[in-house]
């Protein structure tokens, strides 16, 4: 129910929105999770991100993707934790056009932000109070299923559940 209320609210742009983190063994379907949210709320070619080593490709990344998803992450440095809280109320990014001593670009983001690991990488307080967190646990083997027959049952009833997030929307 967590899950379904982040993809609804994720729809909204220029609201704050509550970082997603994905936690559990491995083998519980983070990934696919944030996968299905990216496939849903910002189709992109690509799905999850590595987390980037400056502040500067965290904001262009931020700025070319509605859905800013970080994939299996292990550890989290403090100054990429306040820049994910600020991307997920809003922040303002400035960078120096090319070949000028005062002309800037200037990035206004309020993105989604979703992050997966196996253990909890979010650890200051103000990252933890706008976090949405979600265990996972390892599927068991008699219920896995075949990746491709995953990604082609979730294309044959993505249409549908398209329609039940913005039927839901719309009621917001």
């Amino acid at each position: 129910l967590l899950y379904l209320t982040y993809l609804v609210a994720a729809l909204i742009p220029d609201v704050p929105r509550a970082v997603l983190v994905n936690i559990g063994d491995q083998g519980g379907a983070k990934s696919t999770a944030l996968r299905v949210a990216r496939s849903l709320i910002d189709p992109s070619s690509s799905e999850l991100l590595s987390p980037p080593t400056d502040m500067g490709e965290l904001a262009q990344a931020a700025n070319h993707h509605y859905c800013l998803y970080l994939d299996n992450l292990s550890s989290l440095r403090d100054e990429v934790s306040d820049v994910l809280c600020r991307l997920a109320t809003g922040i303002g990014f400035t960078k120096r056009k090319l070949y000028t001593d005062d002309e800037d670009f200037l990035f206004n983001q309020k993105v989604a932000v979703g992050i997966t690991g196996i253990n909890l990488v979010a650890q200051r307080p103000d990252l933890l109070d706008r976090c949405l967190i979600l265990q996972f646990e390892r599927i068991p083997d008699d219920l896995r299923i075949d990746e491709d027959e995953f990604w082609q049952a979730f294309s044959k009833d993505k249409p549908y559940i398209l329609g039940a997030l913005f039927d839901t929307l719309s009621k917001t």
